[in-house]
């Protein structure tokens, strides 16, 4: 379900739902590349409902399947591109944010932030959306939604026989 600002967002606002958007999505919307035989290629939407990260904020009404066409534009199919040749069809703060959502697109594009089965690799998410929230002089907070994605280690038997061992 994509997220529809009522208002103009900062930055910060945009950054804290795109963390949102990481904690509460399955994984990235990647569909096998139609160019490169060997990898995937991410869409803003793909036809089981999942979404691009700068997909999320793009209201049902006004998605265009050519959004997802690299060949329809010369210049690709990332938010730049999105801005320059759809700017009438997507909110109008796009412009105002663009490279953070670039940023944030990046993120979610970037196979080493996937796991083997296409859901997010949340300790490299992490990391990386601390380096956005740095880049952009916003605050972290919101990336706790994400850290608290991340698997806890189960305590075993054998670390139990382990600590008994060291208490000796």
């Amino acid at each position: 379900m994509p997220h529809i600002f009522d208002h103009v967002p900062s930055a910060q606002e945009v950054f804290d739902q795109a963390c949102v958007f990481f904690a509460t999505s399955e994984g990235p919307s990647a569909i096998p590349s139609t160019r490169n035989c060997a990898g995937y290629e991410c869409v803003y939407r793909r036809d089981d409902g999942r979404v691009c990260v700068a997909g999320y904020f793009l209201p049902d009404e006004n998605y265009d399947p050519d959004m997802d066409d690299p060949e329809s534009s010369s210049d690709g199919s990332d938010v730049h591109a999105l801005v320059k040749h759809y700017g009438g069809q997507i909110p109008s703060w796009f412009g105002q944010h663009v490279e953070l959502l670039k940023q944030l697109q990046q993120i979610h594009d970037n196979e080493f932030h996937w796991t083997a089965d296409h859901a997010w690799n949340y300790a490299e998410l992490i990391r990386d959306l601390d380096v956005v929230a740095d880049d952009n002089g916003l605050t972290k907070v919101a990336i706790d939604q994400v850290r608290a994605k991340v698997p806890k280690p189960e305590f075993t038997a054998a670390d139990e026989q382990l600590l008994r061992a060291l208490d000796q």
